[in-house]
């Protein structure tokens, strides 16, 4: 469970999309985007956040987003890893704990106006805010990996689903061996239904009662179609 401000439920007008706002007290990264990431995992089992005023959301799996931010003219390129997928967020939010933690020899200052994050003695990305307005909104860009990343962003969970499709739907313990084998990749086995192997082994049910024949002719089995090709030579086909 991880305990998140309040305003993360709030809409704001003049908000966008790829604002991300300081909270001191969220222990990791979070956002509402799911084409941001440039890495992504499903969580196998149920995580949840809990706000101040009650609410409870879910999330649905972590993983890496890099943001752009320019101090004092010098470019940054800030690297944000497990960060929370929470759909129902209404904004993304920069953990000041998680970005310590990444970074032993950090600091966190603010004004009642201003935020710096400050790594080895340089700033390295700035919040602002209005006096008593709410959450330091970081002077920031999102960086959108291009579609063809983002088509091949694959979680741990459904690799091996990939994998077990990939090789003719053969056997996942089977799948997963070659896979540490050939590729030295670890995935681990999952439940989930191959919609394939469950159509692939069904059986199909009996149209109807069938009268076996006693004796030669009594029943008479025979093609019902026409009328005929001709080939060539006459020969119907």
């Amino acid at each position: 469970m991880v305990a998140v401000h309040s305003d993360v439920f709030a809409v704001d007008k003049n908000m966008s999309v790829g604002d991300w706002f300081v909270d001191n007290g969220a222990t990791c990264h979070l956002t509402f985007r799911n084409d941001i990431f440039t890495s992504f995992e499903k969580f196998s089992e149920p995580h949840t956040l809990q706000v101040a005023n009650g609410n409870v959301a879910e999330a649905v799996g972590k993983g890496v987003v890099f943001l752009e931010a320019t101090v004092s003219g010098k470019q940054h390129k800030i690297e944000l890893r497990d960060v929370w997928c929470v759909p129902k967020l209404q904004r993304n939010l920069f953990s000041v704990l998680a970005a310590q933690d990444k970074h032993e020899n950090s600091c966190f200052i603010s004004t009642s106006q201003i935020s710096n994050l400050i790594v080895n003695e340089e700033k390295v990305i700035v919040g602002t805010r209005a006096q008593s307005g709410g959450l330091f909104k970081l002077v920031a860009r999102t960086v959108v990996p291009p579609e063809s990343a983002q088509v091949n962003v694959v979680n741990t969970g459904s690799l091996i689903q990939l994998y077990h499709e990939r090789t003719a739907h053969q056997n996942k313990r089977h799948v997963k061996s070659v896979l540490k084998r050939e590729l030295d990749i670890d995935v681990d086995i999952d439940t989930e239904l191959c919609e394939g192997c469950v159509y692939g082994k069904a059986h199909r049910h009996q149209f109807g009662t069938r009268v076996r024949a006693t004796k030669p002719g009594e029943v008479i089995h025979a093609d019902v179609c026409g009328p005929f090709c001709y080939s060539f030579t006459k020969y119907s086909v």
